[in-house]
């Protein structure tokens, strides 16, 4: 409901609250501009009956850029994304913003610390393998029914047997 500390508190102190939408408007600009008036006829920084004490004065939301996070918060928002289910929708919506975004170099430190990682693991050697190579350690110690392999023989070879047909020799 509310980003306000003063407003949560009250929330768990029992203070129940109606929610109301006073207007509807196409841009956020509008909708600041709205509030800075509203802001200014109640006198929301010393009137008693509002929560917000901030009184609006910008269009713009004041973001602060350039600025390091403290460690503290950090550590705040990392307790607060662990362990939280995304969507799938969520999920793509993030890899394709991510997707074309060229990283900054590494640092000599990072790319010791990347091989460091990396030395004495195998690496297939193609995207196939590697899928395979995961589907393998997952499924490990898990043993199929005679039934169920072969139903697997018969879809593979199906799928072999389509594969030649249409030319693929992989």
């Amino acid at each position: 409901m509310s980003s306000s500390t003063s407003v949560k508190q009250a929330i768990a102190a029992g203070v129940t609250f109606d929610k109301k939408v006073l207007a509807e408007w196409d841009t956020a600009e509008e909708a600041l501009s709205h509030e800075i008036l509203l802001h200014e006829i109640f006198d929301v920084a010393s009137n008693p009956l509002f929560f917000n004490k901030v009184r609006a004065t910008s269009t713009k939301f004041a973001m602060p850029v350039g600025e390091p996070i403290p460690e503290e918060r950090k550590s705040k928002i990392s307790a607060t994304l662990k362990g939280r289910a995304r969507s799938q929708e969520s999920i793509e919506r993030q890899r394709l913003a991510q997707t074309g975004v060229k990283r900054g170099p590494m640092s000599e430190q990072h790319k010791q610390k990347v091989s460091a990682g990396k030395t004495g693991k195998k690496v297939a050697p193609n995207p196939e393998a590697r899928r395979r190579a995961v589907a393998n350690r997952m499924a490990r110690g898990y043993t199929h029914s005679e039934e169920t392999r072969k139903k697997i023989s018969e879809a593979l070879k199906q799928r072999n047997s389509l594969e030649r047909s249409n030319g693929n020799t992989n």
